[in-house]
């Protein structure tokens, strides 16, 4: 997506998609709450305006920039975010499980296959004698997308190329291309060591939910 954030009082841009010429992935997941907030619902093409109270935004410590001590954000400032959405993550629970739902980082095991737009298929593990085990941080398109998912259940995720990218361990996945992974899985287990509930709703104080507008 692309995104421009100003400060609500004087306008001030402080962070922006456009001034780079880049659209930028975002994971709501690790987005501040009024974004998480604001931001589901919008439809592929749409352009969202989201006022957000400083109480979902960056509180009163502000936001620093990431190098230096410059201060872009002041404490307890409202902002605006202008969101325009270009493409995103699809998710279809073709069959939904039973027990307990996947949260935070995870340990799975299941069968898959990873195709490309045109269905070729790039990659594979469908005998259940022999399903494959997948660890937070091999690869970005599963790191966000079963969260939810239950044993038993089978998960369809189509993924952006600006998602579909390789994090690690040595493991290697299609990436730079949009991807359709279809999932079975088997079993879960958590890898946190306190993270066994799901994540919490984000509270909105009386008086403090963000304010969204269609532009």
């Amino acid at each position: 997506m692309d995104y421009s954030a100003r400060l609500k009082a004087d306008g001030k841009e402080f962070r922006s998609t456009y001034a780079i010429g880049q659209p930028m992935p975002m994971e709501l997941r690790n987005a501040i709450k009024g974004m998480r907030a604001g931001v589901p619902g919008m439809r592929l093409g749409g352009m969202r305006r989201i006022t957000i109270p400083s109480a979902l935004a960056f509180g009163p410590t502000g936001l620093k920039q990431e190098k230096g001590k410059a201060m872009v954000v002041p404490p307890d400032a409202d902002v605006v975010f202008l969101v325009e959405a270009h493409d995103m993550v699809r998710i279809d629970d073709v069959v939904v499980g039973t027990g307990d739902p996947l949260v935070g980082r995870f340990v799975t095991i299941g069968t898959f296959k990873i195709t490309d737009a045109q269905g070729k298929i790039l990659e594979g593990a469908l005998d259940p004698k022999n399903p494959y085990i997948w660890v937070h941080g091999e690869y970005q398109p599963m790191d966000f997308a079963l969260e939810g998912m239950k044993p038993g259940g089978k998960r369809r995720i189509e993924v952006p190329k600006e998602f579909a990218l390789a994090k690690g361990l040595g493991k290697f996945h299609p990436v730079n291309q949009r991807v359709i992974i279809e999932f079975d899985m088997m079993h879960w287990r958590s890898i946190d060591v306190d993270n066994q509930k799901p994540l919490p709703p984000v509270d909105t104080p009386s008086g403090q939910d963000p304010k969204t507008e269609a532009q």
